[in-house]
Parts: structure tokens; sequence; C-alpha cells
């Protein structure tokens, strides 16, 4: 019988996001503290630096997210 081999193969996934401004017309927030916007992607959370409790809230920040999967393929 011939050794079977092992192999490792891996998967990488990679998100960027790019938050700007957020509007929401009719809606009033309560001026008592700046507010973030906070995001949860492949089991990783980021949060925006605080803005003011004014629409439009301007962030112009980029968050991103990755993951890397390893696979161990056997072959033979």
């Amino acid at each position: 019988m011939s050794p079977t081999k092992m192999y490792k193969r891996s998967l990488k996934c990679t998100v960027i996001l790019e938050i700007n401004t957020v509007t929401c017309p009719g809606l009033l927030l309560k001026k008592l503290s700046n507010i973030y916007f906070s995001v949860c992607m492949l089991g990783q959370y980021r949060k925006t630096a605080c803005v003011p409790p004014e629409f439009p809230l301007h962030f112009h920040q980029k968050m991103v997210f990755e993951k890397v999967r390893i696979f161990n393929t056997q072959l033979g």
C-alpha cells in the first residue's frame, strides 16, 4: 500500500466595508451623547469613531474583516 499524503489548502475571505454617510429622513436623535456604528461580520466586531447625533452622520471610515480557513485534504 502506498502512504496517503495530507495537503493543506486554505480559503481566505476579505470584506472591505466603507461607511461614509448615514441618513434617515424623519428620525430625530436625542442629543444626550455621541453615537457610533457597529458591525459584526465573520465572527469579528468593529465599530466606528463617535460622531455627534445629527443627521446626516458622517463616518468616512473603512472596516476590513478577514477570515482564513485551513482545510486538510487527503489524496491517494
